[in-house]
Parts: C-alpha cells; sequence; structure tokens
C-alpha cells in the first residue's frame, strides 16, 4: 500500500510541478559558454557537448542546403566540402575568438554563422 501511495505521490507532483522552459537569454545557452565548452578538456562532457551540438548544427544545414530536389552528392561535395566535426569545432571556436562582441548571443546563431564563414557554399536554386 505504501508503494502505491508513493507512485501516486509521484504522478500528482509530476503533474502539478511546473517545468520551465530554458529562457532564450539564458547565459548557458550563449556563445561565450559553448566557446568555453570546446575549449574544454578532450573527452570531457563539455568537450563532447559541443562537438554534439555544433555536428548538429552542421550536419541539419546540409541537409537543409540540399533542399527537395534531386541532387548529385559527389558534385555538392566538391562545391561545399564535407568538414569533419573537429574541422567544424575549430571553426567556431576561430570565429568566436574573432568575435568576442558577440559573445552574448545564441550559440545556435553563432556556429551557423561560424560554418557558414568556414564553408560558404553556393545557394540551392530549385
Amino acid at each position: 500500500m505504501k508503494r502505491i501511495n508513493i507512485l501516486i505521490l509521484s504522478v500528482v507532483l509530476t503533474i502539478i510541478i511546473p517545468t520551465q522552459a530554458p529562457r532564450a537569454d539564458d547565459p548557458k545557452l550563449n556563445i561565450q559558454e559553448l566557446y568555453s565548452q570546446c575549449k574544454g578538456k578532450l573527452g570531457s562532457a563539455d568537450s563532447l557537448f559541443c562537438i554534439g551540438f555544433i555536428s548538429g548544427i552542421g550536419d541539419l544545414m546540409l541537409v537543409n542546403g540540399l533542399g527537395v530536389k534531386p541532387f548529385d552528392n559527389a558534385k555538392y561535395e566538391s562545391s561545399c566540402g564535407r568538414p569533419s566535426y573537429g574541422a567544424q569545432v575549430q571553426a567556431f571556436v576561430n570565429w568566436a575568438e574573432k568575435h568576442p562582441d558577440l559573445w552574448d548571443g545564441p550559440r545556435a546563431i553563432g556556429v551557423v554563422e561560424a560554418l557558414r564563414e568556414s564553408w560558404p557554399c553556393p545557394q540551392n536554386s530549385n
């Protein structure tokens, strides 16, 4: 009976305790914080987050750049390159070091700008 009461209490508390979405101005979501994570010790939780975050955005940019019409993968890779995840992280670090005035901005925007600057690919025309 105690277990059932604890289970019910857990469910009720889960429902009534409000959760809060991260705020856009949260310092943990800015370029400076991501830069710090990327400069962390290789293999640390921070560096792994950095690689995952930047590579996720890089992969998404690649997919979005391909559009919906059929494409020639070899032609696309030769015009845009297919940088390694390590190269993408280094591109972000280099970009962030050149733009400390933008460190308060959203980290995702910083990554997009860094990757665009490093690998300016032609726009896919439909």
